[in-house]
């Protein structure tokens, strides 16, 4: 009773060791006048086993745990970790200056003024009207629906590149280096889209104007940057002194041309093969073994 509003955190910003019977990595954060409670949430298991891991991993839970025969569908629960005195304070976001602080990190454009103009909602459907948006969309938070809607295409578009059937893509024919700045892009990407989402989590009225001159303190923390050798369609090929195998257009293409090449040679030798049949016997046998060691 006495609530007053919730937020969302990482529970590792709060020091908060969530018990491995609850799920996620972040908490529900209930906010009182005096105090602020703890919330994760609940996950279930099968019943099988119930009795042999919870009282290890969550001594004393075994009278709050779910399992899955418990219902017939998921149940989604949240339980009270812990309470502590005091009052947390939740940062308010400048989405300017956060689009801002994106567009510079991740080289491209993004602005909370010219990206898609309707609520982010997930997922994404055809009959829009029966999906709600992903948070409460109003007037005030309108550009934290563009930036992150905005993020979320950008982050489509790389798992089409990154796709291994799109095999024409930028991507399936970079080099080690090249595949290891765009892997650590792509990392960065998705850091900033679980800052944006917890920021969006938390927006409740807008962005005040006392932050318009604010410095941007991330709430996340910056991924960890990938190794070259660690990454990359053709890391296999770095290091070994073999050249990057070619991108099959161009196997293809080589195909095409040779098969042309040995049309033209035989249409213009076709008289002479007609004068002197002896000549396409010599020039399969030279085929033949040119295949034979090539495997």
């Amino acid at each position: 009773m006495g609530a007053l509003r919730l937020s969302l955190h990482l529970a590792a910003e709060l020091g908060l060791v969530i018990p491995a019977i609850c799920d996620g990595e972040r908490v529900i954060v209930v906010h009182h006048a005096e105090r602020h409670e703890l919330w994760a949430a609940g996950r279930e298991r099968p019943a099988w086993d119930r009795l042999a891991t919870v009282e290890e991993e969550a001594p004393g839970w075994l009278d709050r745990y779910l399992h899955s025969a418990a219902s017939s569908t998921d149940v989604h629960s949240y339980w009270r970790i812990e309470e502590r005195a005091g009052t947390l304070d939740v940062p308010a976001t400048n989405w300017k200056t956060l689009a801002a602080a994106i567009g510079a990190d991740l080289a491209i454009s993004v602005s909370t003024q010219n990206a898609r103009a309707e609520p982010f909602r997930t997922p994404r459907r055809s009959d829009t009207w029966e999906a709600l948006p992903l948070f409460p969309a109003t007037e005030s938070g309108a550009p934290a629906h563009r930036l992150l809607g905005t993020l979320v295409d950008e982050q489509a578009a790389l798992a089409d590149e990154r796709n291994p059937k799109n095999e024409n893509s930028a991507y399936q024919n970079l080099g080690a280096q090249a595949a290891a700045e765009s892997d650590n892009w792509g990392a960065r990407l998705d850091g900033w889209v679980v800052e944006v989402l917890l920021r969006c989590a938390n927006e409740s009225r807008g962005t005040p104007d006392t932050l318009d001159d604010q410095l941007l303190a991330r709430l996340t923390p910056e991924p960890a940057q990938r190794s070259v050798a660690a990454t990359g369609p053709v890391a296999a090929a770095a290091g070994t002194g073999e050249p990057a195998p070619l991108p099959k257009w161009a196997r293809r293409l080589g195909l095409v041309l040779t098969a042309a090449g040995l049309t033209v040679l035989l249409l213009a030798s076709a008289h002479i093969l007609a004068r002197y049949p002896w000549v396409a016997l010599a020039f399969g046998s030279m085929m033949t073994l040119y295949l034979w060691r090539k495997k």
